[in-house]
């Protein structure tokens, strides 16, 4: 037998005792029913609560109190309620006969290189995730987006209960879908920013400011300019705008940097576009009421198992 043959039996008699070792026990965050969730597959779930937790609230949520709760006990509260999601979703397929295709599994292994790539770039890559994880993860997503369309697939609208539901909600979304055009500075210290802000208030033009301080490449490339509705600037900056066609803001702070924005036109949505706006989050309000309706079903006699020591111990 050559050397080859020999270390490759020798690895594989490794693998087959690690697999029964206490070690792969200490390693299972969780179990739902029989199936046992990993580390590195749980990470992933996390690494999607933590990302949607700071889109909310800011690198500042970890120091949030959620009711005696961590910022992070509550992300990884999310994580395992994801993870059970996907995974009763992921039986429940196998009852309804719903499968991906060679296409879509084609296309979970492409995007799982790209994916990976940003998670070990957010993370580092001693994280103990693989492409390979990233792949089966991706597959599953996209497995129970099948199963979530076959179940809401046949919503109907109700145009009364609609109309009723556009009637109290159509102040709030004529407030959050005003389309702010604006120009943009963005600096990496409060102290730039300001010296910035300093310069546009004491009549230097903006762009002329925007082409000495900015260093972001893509705002280079677009010049600063940006299309956006008032609620995802206020959401993704957490403040109030309420400005007017060429005013300038002050400096805001955000994770990525100290921003100041010049108003350069404010449009506000017509009768028809609000109605167009609500029917859709109406829609997907409704869709997402249906489902969870029918998940607390399937779901009401699965078994959890959490592993609190190795839970506690997991960071990003």
């Amino acid at each position: 037998m050559n050397k080859r043959k020999l270390a490759m039996i020798f690895v594989s008699f490794i693998l087959l005792f690690s697999a029964c070792s206490n070690q792969k026990e200490e390693n299972t965050v969780l179990k739902i029913n029989d199936t046992e969730i990993k580390e590195s597959e749980f990470k992933l779930y996390y690494n999607e609560s933590r990302i949607q937790f700071e889109s909310v609230g800011g690198e500042t949520i970890w120091e949030t109190d959620f009711g005696g709760k961590t910022a992070d006990d509550v992300a990884k509260e999310t994580a395992i309620n994801g993870i059970k999601m996907i995974k009763v979703a992921k039986e429940k397929a196998n009852e309804l006969n719903i499968s991906l295709t060679d296409e879509e599994k084609k296309q979970a292994e492409e995007e799982s290189k790209t994916y990976f790539e940003s998670y070990e770039e957010l993370n580092g890559k001693d994280t103990g995730v693989t492409e390979e994880d990233v792949k089966n993860f991706l597959e599953e997503k996209a497995l129970f987006n099948k199963v979530y369309e076959n179940i809401t697939g046949n919503f109907k609208l109700d145009e009364n209960d609609f109309n009723e539901y556009f009637k109290y909600s159509k102040d709030e979304l004529s407030k959050d879908y005003v389309l702010y055009n604006l120009s943009s500075i963005k600096t990496a210290t409060k102290e730039e920013a300001d010296k910035a802000l300093s310069e546009i208030n004491a009549g230097t033009e903006f762009s002329e400011v925007f082409n000495k301080y900015e260093t972001d490449k893509q705002a280079i490339s677009t010049g600063g300019k940006m299309e956006i509705y008032r609620g995802q600037l206020e959401q993704a900056f957490n403040i109030v705008f309420d400005y007017k066609k060429d005013e300038i803001s002050p400096v805001i702070s955000a994770v990525d940097g100290f921003y100041i924005f010049k108003v350069d036109d404010v449009k506000e949505a017509s009768e028809e576009e609000l109605k167009s706006i609500a029917k859709s989050n109406y829609t997907v309000s409704k869709k997402e009421q249906l489902f969870s309706s029918e998940y607390e079903k399937w779901s009401k006699d699965i078994k959890v198992e959490i592993n609190n020591d190795v839970l506690k111990n997991i960071s990003l």
